[in-house]
C-alpha cells in the first residue's frame, strides 16, 4: 500500500472514532467499544458463522441512509447484527414505520435496549418510530411486516446470509424492499435472488464499499 493512501486510511480512522464518541455522547449511548462474540453467552450453533461485534460507523449509516432518497415513513428498518443499537435509534431517529433489530446474542440486547432507554431518559420530547429488539438467530426470524430495508453489516458468513435472504424474499412478496449490504463480500448471493443491484457507493469509510440490491424494480410494472 502507498504510503499516502496509508496516512488517508489512517486518517479516517481517527477521525471516524472521535466522530463516533461525539454522536454517542449527543445520543446518550455507549456503542463504540468492539465485542468479540466468543466472550457472550451465546447458545446458537451459528456462532461459528458469525463475526465480533463492531457497530457501523455513524459516517458511513449517514452517508448511505442519504443516497436512497426515500420516504422514510413508508417503510420498515430491519438490522441483521444490531449489537449495541446503534442504528437502531438513527433510524428511530429518521421516522420509519418500525424498526427492528435482530440479534442473537442477548448480551448486545440488554445493552441496545439500555441504550435506547438512556436516550429516551435524556431526550422525552423526541419522537422515535417504534423499536422493537429480537433476541434471535437470524436464521430463525421471519420478517412479518411489508415494504422493508434491510441492513447487513456484513454481520455472518455466506451460509448463513443465504438462509437469511431467502427467508426475506419468501416473507416479502407483493413488497417493496431495499437490501443494503456494507463490506458486500458476498454479494453474489444477491443476485441469485433475482435483487437488482441499484447502488454501489465506493471506499466509504475505512475503504469499505456499500451495495444496494432491490426487488422493487421487478414491481414497477
Amino acid at each position: 500500500m502507498a504510503l499516502s493512501n496509508y496516512l488517508k486510511i489512517k486518517s479516517s480512522n481517527i477521525y471516524d472514532y472521535f466522530f463516533n464518541l461525539k454522536y454517542d455522547a449527543r445520543f446518550s449511548m455507549e456503542t463504540n467499544t468492539s465485542v468479540k462474540l466468543m466472550d457472550m453467552d451465546i447458545r446458537s450453533q451459528s456462532i461459528i458463522h458469525a463475526r465480533h461485534y463492531q457497530a457501523t460507523h455513524y459516517r458511513l449509516f449517514f452517508k448511505t441512509m442519504d443516497q436512497l432518497k426515500l420516504n422514510w415513513k413508508q417503510f420498515n428498518f430491519i438490522d441483521f447484527g444490531s449489537g449495541k443499537g446503534r442504528c437502531l435509534l438513527v433510524a428511530g431517529l429518521m421516522g420509519f414505520r418500525q424498526v427492528v433489530g435482530v440479534e442473537f446474542a442477548e448480551d448486545l440486547c440488554q445493552i441496545a435496549k439500555k441504550n435506547i432507554s438512556s436516550f429516551k431518559e435524556k431526550n422525552p420530547e423526541v419522537e422515535l418510530s417504534p423499536i422493537k429488539i429480537v433476541n434471535e438467530d437470524a436464521l430463525n426470524y421471519f420478517p412479518q411486516t411489508k415494504n422493508n430495508i434491510y441492513f447487513f453489516y456484513n454481520p455472518f458468513d455466506g451460509n448463513i446470509l443465504k438462509n437469511v435472504l431467502q427467508n426475506c424474499v419468501e416473507s416479502s412478496k407483493d413488497s417493496r424492499d431495499y437490501y443494503i449490504y456494507v463490506n458486500p463480500l458476498r454479494d453474489y448471493l444477491f443476485e441469485s435472488f433475482n435483487l437488482e443491484e441499484i447502488l454501489l457507493i465506493p471506499n466509504l469509510n475505512h475503504n469499505k464499499k456499500v451495495k444496494i440490491f432491490t426487488n422493487a424494480c421487478s414491481r414497477k410494472s
